[in-house]
């Protein structure tokens, strides 16, 4: 038997014993890696742990994949028609840039992430979203999950930028004032001049 556990021993469908090691199909939960040089082929709806995508991994359709820790990608993900949900509880991390369908993030979860993410579908948000991009020069900044472009025009001493979503109404917001999403912008830096068009929600 070939340790460890809930690692892909092959490439093949996620559902075929003999693409993982020891014969074994990851659990519901486990911590899932797709190794480097396996392409597996996600053939059915799976509930894990956190991801890993060393390899590559395809989702068939529109089978989904619900997550309650990290989605990690150096190697390939290729989302298909289906949706991923983060569904976990307190922080959950996207690490790499990655491409999703539709993405869900469920109550409590503050899904956060340094990377490039591109939402093909949707995203139902109902915990909180929070990118961060790190600037060396000026430029269109695009966070995909807060659905929003900053121009940085001039960048002065600004190193980085934090941008919260969240999916309801703010807390202090009048009644007549309340459009069920507001935003949470936090610059690290001065001197800097940028542009920032926000949708109406």
């Amino acid at each position: 038997c070939v340790l460890p556990l809930n690692t892909s021993h092959q490439s093949g469908n996620w559902s075929e014993i003999t693409t993982w090691n020891c014969g074994r199909i990851p659990d519901h939960g486990a911590d899932v890696t797709i190794d480097s040089g396996d392409s597996v082929t996600l053939d059915s709806a799976r509930s894990v742990g956190s991801m890993v995508i060393l390899g590559s991994l395809a989702v068939s359709g529109s089978n989904p994949l619900n997550l309650a820790g990290s989605f990690i990608r150096s190697g390939v993900f290729t989302p298909g028609s289906g949706a991923v949900t983060f569904n976990g509880s307190g922080v959950q991390v996207i690490g790499g840039d990655a491409t999703f369908n539709d993405l869900v993030v469920s109550p409590g979860v503050t899904l956060t992430t340094g990377s490039a993410i591109t939402l093909l579908g949707s995203l139902v948000n109902f915990g909180v979203t929070q990118e961060t991009r790190s600037l060396s020069s000026p430029g269109l900044q695009t966070f995909g999950l807060a659905g929003i472009g900053i121009d940085v025009t001039t960048r002065g001493s600004l190193s980085s930028l934090l941008v919260e979503r969240h999916d309801a109404s703010h807390p202090n917001a009048a009644l007549s004032q309340q459009t069920g999403r507001w935003w949470y912008i936090g610059p690290t830096g001065s001197g800097y001049t940028a542009n920032l068009p926000l949708p109406y929600a």
